[in-house]
């Protein structure tokens, strides 16, 4: 009896130690949903308040609205160095996208004599090239369609043949009158599939 009793003290004992960790777990854990809760609140009051931030581009200040900054509970944790105070993360400014301005060309037409400022005048010829036409076709197969379609034309070369496909087509360099130039590019002059292309002269380097 004396041994039974001893051992319903000692029960009992333990269960009053398992009883305080018990309490004391749970204060703690309404702390900790105490701190997050004021945490919590402390942010939604910075999302819903307005930042205020200098342009950069004058001395003037503009506020913009909170809702296009957004801050996570880590952001408030992070202190600057050397400065015990809570603060938000800089955003990066973003650039503005360039604006592409189109090149304004104009072509001289005052004819007057007494401009002492000249220009040199225009060759008179245009360069032309042809290709992706039949292998077999010749220059004077070409010269002769041109003609056919009042294009006048000063000269008409095959181009040289340096790769295997090459052999596939023709291609010719041919020059005409200037003032045939709009009028060789109308693609109802030429046979379907046919490339027809401003000649592009290679810059010489110094």
């Amino acid at each position: 009896m004396y041994k039974v009793a001893d051992e319903v003290t000692q029960v009992r004992a333990q269960l009053a130690s398992m009883q305080t960790v018990l309490k004391s777990l749970s204060d703690n854990q309404a702390t900790l949903t105490s701190t997050v809760d004021t945490i919590a609140s402390a942010s939604a009051a910075m999302v819903n308040s307005a930042v205020v931030i200098s342009t950069g581009d004058d001395e003037s200040v503009k506020p913009i609205p909170a809702a296009a900054v957004s801050h996570t509970v880590a952001d408030l944790l992070r202190n600057q160095e050397n400065k015990a105070e809570w603060f938000t993360p800089s955003t990066s400014k973003k650039k503005s996208p360039t604006t592409v301005t189109a090149v304004r060309k104009i072509v001289g037409g005052n004819k007057s004599a007494d401009l002492k400022v000249k220009a040199i005048a225009s060759s008179g010829e245009w360069h032309i090239f042809f290709g992706r036409l039949d292998p077999s076709t010749t220059a004077d197969e070409l010269t002769d369609m041109l003609s056919a379609n009042k294009i006048s034309v000063v000269s008409c070369k095959p181009l040289k043949k340096n790769a295997d496909w090459h052999n596939k087509y023709a291609a010719f360099r041919v020059v005409i009158e200037a003032t045939d130039k709009d009028r060789v590019f109308d693609d109802t002059v030429w046979p379907d599939g046919a490339d027809v292309r401003d000649w592009v002269f290679a810059s010489k380097r110094t």
